[in-house]
């Protein structure tokens, strides 16, 4: 039941969340360190300090996660359940350092599976708008063509309504 409603707030919390996750995998912070950070444009136009360059690097992620956080911390206050509610305090606690995370206790092993996970949810997401949008179009063209009254208008909608039926229930579901 609450799916439906989470949805709008959920898929773009999550499709900002991907990218910083995924930039902070070992072989991502690697490609940083050797190829980014020692690009001749990162060089010549910002840096050659490469404790500067990273400390700007940790600041970008930073700002990613304190926006991701900012949405939750809404998201947590529409909740019953008061430890969510209290989120933005629990957050400031653990970036001002009063919260060691690795005490929190639910870090998570399988990362990687984790942001797989979260990837195939935005795609169903993607999916179930692109389908509702169709649906509303077909019921608006429904709409019409029951008050419309020529028959060959009503007929060639309708083989044009099972024409796409039929197409959409042979596609591969994946």
């Amino acid at each position: 039941m609450w799916v439906p409603i989470l949805l709008p707030l959920l898929g773009p919390l999550i499709i900002c969340l991907l990218p910083c996750l995924k930039s902070l995998t070992d072989s991502e912070i690697s490609k940083l360190k050797t190829e980014i950070l020692k690009s001749e444009g990162v060089l010549n136009l910002v840096s050659s300090n490469e404790s500067h360059l990273l400390d700007l690097a940790l600041a970008e992620k930073l700002d990613d996660l304190n926006r991701v956080a900012a949405v939750v911390s809404r998201l947590g206050k529409k909740c019953s359940e008061p430890a969510l509610q209290g989120f933005e305090h629990v957050y400031g606690d653990v970036v001002s350092g009063v919260i060691d995370v690795k005490e929190l206790g639910f870090l998570v092993r399988d990362m990687e599976g984790m942001v797989r996970k979260m990837e195939r949810f935005v795609n169903a997401t993607a999916n179930l708008y692109g389908e509702m949008e169709v649906l509303n179009e077909l019921e608006q063209a429904t709409k019409k063509f029951q008050h419309n009254q020529h028959e060959e208008s009503k007929r060639a909608f309708e083989q044009k309504l099972i024409w796409g039926l039929s197409r959409y229930l042979r596609q591969p579901k994946g």
